[in-house]
């Protein structure tokens, strides 16, 4: 064979092969394990984690009691031919007050929250586009819901349902898992929603500005605290959230453009009357006063 370029490249490519072969040939065979040693014994499998029992410990609480979920993070925009940027931060807390029906567990809910400036933290009612080089209006404060969870035991696990007003739900799913001593409860909720309009409230299902909305929540808490769900509402219990939206609110100021929005954070549990933010609390007992009662938040 004529000792060309292409030659030369087919034998190197050909002999790893062919010295792998001789050396696996000529490998002494690997010795039988003796009888005298046992094989390590496999790990326990984890126990299995009732979802049913950590979503009502972790997520929403004792029978009748009011948990509060406070949220903070940040909303982003992501506009076509543009990168992902911030638009504002963002400061929320979830009412959830837990009750028992003949199937299982219900928890009663309501969102209220605001917007804040990126640079001062302080609450805001506009935003700066430099995109457009216009400033656009953002609501003051926005209500998600009432709407209410129920969740039902099954033979095969759990099953998670979701109702709120103007929104409809695709899809819901709880899941549980345990890592050492932390127990960890992940929530994925697939609805068609809009962002709240500049009045603070929920656009109507018809509203062409509804879009597909999809949540994805994690709570994670020790096993201590979650047995002793039944004696308070888990406060301190940490979380996080993210909120992808298919299309953009009409307020960022970007028109027909197309785009997606998303905002995510983190989630802190506490009781009705624990001001996790004593700037939200009072910015937010002036504009949603029905959320308020004496030195406590209430779900009416």
């Amino acid at each position: 064979m004529a000792t060309t370029r292409r030659a030369l490249l087919a034998m190197g490519a050909v002999m790893p092969l062919a010295i792998g072969a001789r050396a696996a040939a000529q490998a002494p065979a690997p010795a039988s394990p003796s009888p005298a040693s046992p094989s390590p014994a496999s790990p326990a499998p984890a126990s299995p984690v009732d979802v049913p029992t950590l979503w009502r410990g972790l997520f929403a609480g004792p029978t009748d009691a009011l948990a509060c979920w406070w949220s903070s993070g940040t909303l982003y925009a992501h506009v076509d031919r543009l990168r992902e940027f911030p638009v504002a931060g963002l400061r929320s807390v979830m009412l959830l007050r837990t009750g028992v029906q003949a199937t299982g567990t219900v928890a009663d809910f309501r969102t209220i929250g605001f917007f804040t400036d990126l640079d001062t933290g302080s609450p805001a009612d506009r935003w700066y586009n430099v995109f457009t080089d216009r400033v656009q209006d953002l609501p003051p404060f926005f209500v998600e819901g009432p709407g209410r969870y129920a969740m039902t035991p099954t033979a095969d696990g759990a099953a998670l349902a979701l109702t709120a007003a103007r929104t409809r739900t695709n899809r819901v799913l709880a899941t549980a898992e345990a890592s050492g001593d932390r127990l960890a409860l992940t929530q994925i909720e697939g609805t068609l929603q809009g962002f709240p309009s500049l009045d603070g409230t929920l656009p109507p299902l018809d509203d062409p500005a509804v879009t597909e909305r999809q949540s994805r929540f994690q709570f994670i808490a020790r096993r201590a605290a979650v047995a002793e769900a039944g004696k308070g509402s888990v406060a301190g219990t940490r979380g996080f959230f993210s909120h992808v939206y298919d299309a953009l609110p009409p307020w960022l100021g970007f028109g027909d453009t197309l785009g997606s929005g998303l905002s995510k954070g983190q989630m802190l549990k506490a009781a009705a009357q624990d001001r996790v933010d004593e700037g939200a609390w009072a910015y937010l007992r002036h504009h949603v006063p029905d959320a308020f009662s004496g030195d406590r938040l209430v779900l009416r």
